[in-house]
């Protein structure tokens, strides 16, 4: 759980760069269901928020997460979240 907040602590992710760029590399016995299980934990938990793109405010707005589609959502760490980080 920590290597995903840790992604989070500077910026927003998708799954793609947390699986490629952040997570994966640092900890490569971590798979992509493992990341997306910890995601969904984490949002449930309200450390991270969900993000979808909206067309009609043309920028990214707080979702509810699915874990269907999840290509689409832009996950970034709520004040709970940060709290983590010590």
């Amino acid at each position: 759980m920590l290597f995903v907040i840790q992604a989070l602590a500077d910026d927003f992710e998708n799954v793609e760069s947390l699986v490629n760029y952040h997570v994966a590399p640092a900890q490569p016995t971590f798979t992509q269901a493992e990341i997306m299980r910890t995601l969904v934990a984490l949002v449930a938990g309200g450390r991270v928020q969900a993000y979808l793109f909206s067309e009609a405010a043309q920028k990214y707005v707080a979702s509810e997460f699915s874990p269907i589609n999840s290509e689409k959502f832009w996950f970034g760490l709520t004040s709970k979240g940060k709290e983590l980080l010590g």
